[in-house]
């Protein structure tokens, strides 16, 4: 088998929008802007949007305002609405097909079913979505997971 090591890797379309909305907003100068946790998970995209005067931060209590990015993977009905309760300005970089995801979840678990995720559980993507299902989410992440999963009579 041959190996071959590209020369460059792109970023899926979630990502390389809310790159673009981040590079946009951090180019405008108008005051502090934040990423709600890493906006990617590559250090040197990272170093160069912290070059840009981009920080990152996980608690919006322990700062007094600006703008806030939230990233492609999207967030949780609760965070958003700390976020809403704080001096920040939300900006919204949720990738299209999360959001996507995220209401079909919050639609299905209003018609009451019980969503379930397969992902890992403290990935903040799965977090995330996992609002969207109360606190009735199952998360699956493994076959250990499957195996605990409550057994059903008979399927509607």
């Amino acid at each position: 088998m041959k190996v071959r090591l590209a020369k460059t890797a792109g970023f899926c379309m979630g990502v390389r929008r809310a790159m673009e909305i981040t590079l946009s907003e951090a180019n405008k100068g108008d005051g502090e802007l934040f990423t709600y946790g890493p906006l990617i998970h590559n250090q040197q995209v990272l170093d160069l949007l912290r070059a840009k005067g981009v920080d990152i931060i996980k608690n919006v209590e322990e700062h007094d305002g600006g703008r806030i990015i939230i990233r492609a993977h999207g967030i949780s009905p609760a965070e958003r609405e700390r976020i809403r309760d704080s001096n920040f300005k939300i900006i919204d970089a949720t990738c299209p097909r999360v959001g996507k995801v995220q209401a079909i979840i919050k639609k299905y678990y209003h018609k009451g079913y019980i969503p379930v995720i397969f992902g890992n559980a403290t990935h903040p993507e799965v977090v995330g979505l996992m609002g969207y299902g109360g606190d009735h989410s199952i998360v699956i992440g493994s076959l250990k997971d499957v195996e605990g999963l409550p057994r059903v009579s008979h399927w509607s």
